[in-house]
């Protein structure tokens, strides 16, 4: 069977069809959404209708009862409104905001932290260390993820920094993002998407397994 995962959509800035012709050529048994499924910023549209615009166009392409749908920090500022909503769709998920089964764990990342400040010095520094070394970033990273949220057994699927790579040593996988804007990471280590093939449901056999898909922006 085949998982996709997509992390960081930010849609309307990406848009369904992206996601149509993505899933027209992976054609996926899953479909894992990894966070930071909307772009609130504009002001136009509430957090809660966002939601309900993106899953009207997504699941007349792909059934929600095949669907992950994890929140992010983009999608989610404490409204229980949005939580009831999602709560009531037939998904995959029933917490928002992390999916663990088999031996994998999904997480977008940040969502518990709406500190902004935090938010803005964590940028700065992913910046710094991606020109020193781009590995020491995403590391501390999964090093805390390990430390916080589950056993180093599980293997890990992150979101949230825009960053298309797997870490080995630590079982971790950024998912990318389908957003050209840049947030620390170049279009080309961050466009893209990832692709499991695996035979149990939400269990990996081998590292290799897991596939990085990237795209060119446009």
């Amino acid at each position: 069977m085949k998982t996709l995962i997509l992390s960081d959509i930010h849609y309307p800035i990406s848009k369904i069809s992206t996601i149509e012709e993505i899933l027209n050529q992976q054609k996926p048994d899953n479909v894992i959404l990894l966070g930071d499924i909307i772009e609130p910023f504009n002001g136009m549209k509430s957090i809660l209708d966002l939601h309900k615009e993106f899953i009207q166009l997504f699941s007349k392409i792909f059934p929600m009862n095949k669907t992950v749908y994890i929140l992010g920090d983009n999608d989610y500022e404490k409204d229980k409104g949005i939580e009831e909503y999602l709560n009531k769709l037939e998904k995959v998920n029933d917490d928002l905001f992390i999916f663990k089964s088999g031996n994998m764990m999904f997480y977008h990342g940040n969502i518990e932290n709406n500190n902004k400040l935090m938010e803005s010095f964590g940028l700065h520094i992913g910046r710094v260390l991606d020109r020193i070394n781009e590995n020491v970033f995403p590391l501390l990273l999964s090093v805390v993820i390990n430390v916080k949220l589950v056993s180093p057994k599980y293997y890990k699927f992150i979101g949230h920094i825009h960053l298309l790579k797997k870490l080995r040593i630590s079982k971790t996988t950024f998912c990318g993002t389908l957003n050209p804007g840049r947030i620390i990471y170049s279009k080309e280590k961050s466009l893209g998407y990832i692709i499991i093939n695996h035979y149990k449901p939400f269990t990996v056999e081998n590292f290799d397994d897991i596939k990085l898909i990237h795209i060119l922006d446009g």
